[in-house]
């Protein structure tokens, strides 16, 4: 979670500690990166689906959240890419009500631990 995110949860509910980097605050509530993933995972042709986000501006606290979708897709896939994206933001706003900025990306291959978790570190650095 941004850190602006972070001090619009603080604000409403209390020190939060500890779940930053788990999800996103859509409409003052909190979404796991894992539900958003989950979720893209029933997308048709996504095969790996990884989420972290991040500020617009660091020193707005108001100001938007930036999701970053990553998607490993089957091979079967026939539709251009920007068409594929098109259609996965809009999924993602309508399934979450996510108003800010969505940035999907493809690779072959998502970062994973030996239990199969996404690394969201990784993730991060490739923002």
């Amino acid at each position: 979670m941004g850190v602006c995110s972070l001090r619009a949860v603080q604000e409403e509910m209390g020190l939060i500690d500890g779940r930053q980097r788990d999800g996103i605050v859509v409409d003052r509530q909190f979404v796991s990166y894992f539900l958003i993933e989950s979720a893209l995972l029933e997308y048709p042709g996504v095969v790996e689906a990884g989420a972290v986000s991040d500020c617009v501006d660091r020193q707005d606290p108001a100001a938007s959240q930036v999701l970053r979708i990553f998607l490993s897709l089957d091979d079967s896939v026939k539709v251009d890419f920007e068409t594929l994206q098109e259609g996965v933001k809009e999924y993602i706003r309508r399934k979450f009500d996510f108003k800010g900025p969505i940035v999907v990306r493809e690779r072959e291959k998502l970062p994973m631990t030996r239990s199969g978790k996404i690394m969201r570190t990784i993730l991060k650095e490739w923002s």
